[in-house]
């Protein structure tokens, strides 16, 4: 007899989100729920910088600058100006955002997330992009995350 572990239980009534990965721009689908977040956040000025938005320009946009998560290109958007380079907490705190927006005000159970097209961001993350979309997603309150080829 196959053992039954709360884990395993609770991932029966798991919420299924579906991500769709461009470097543009991901999508997220939840039943009849789509919405689109382009891939980039606001950071405030200065040395204590804050997300001011993620994926749209903030109210007041020139106490900002504009962080994109997957540029190929590095040091026209003003981050890393300081020394530090590192988008990670970046791409975090977007997920984060984007599954806050995509689930209900107390989730009871984690989401499963369904991820295609992550390899659309081999040209910037080298061949780790499944790992650190992963993580990105485990530290935004994934239960499970099944990747899927378009």
């Amino acid at each position: 007899m196959k053992s039954v572990t709360s884990d395993n239980f609770l991932l029966k009534f798991s919420p299924k989100i579906e991500v769709d990965i461009s470097r543009e721009s991901f999508t997220f689908k939840k039943g009849s729920l789509t919405t689109k977040f382009h891939t980039c956040i606001y950071l405030s000025k200065g040395k204590n910088a804050r997300i001011t938005s993620v994926g749209e320009v903030p109210p007041r946009p020139f106490e900002s600058f504009k962080v994109d998560l997957f540029a190929t290109h590095h040091g026209d958007d003003g981050y890393g100006d300081d020394g530090y380079h590192d988008k990670y907490p970046c791409l975090s705190a977007f997920l984060k955002h984007c599954t806050a927006t995509m689930s209900p005000k107390f989730a009871m159970v984690r989401p499963t997330f369904i991820v295609r097209g992550v390899d659309e961001l081999q040209p910037v993350l080298h061949g780790y992009q499944r790992q650190i979309i992963m993580d990105g997603l485990r530290d935004a309150g994934a239960a499970r995350i099944l990747f899927t080829e378009d």
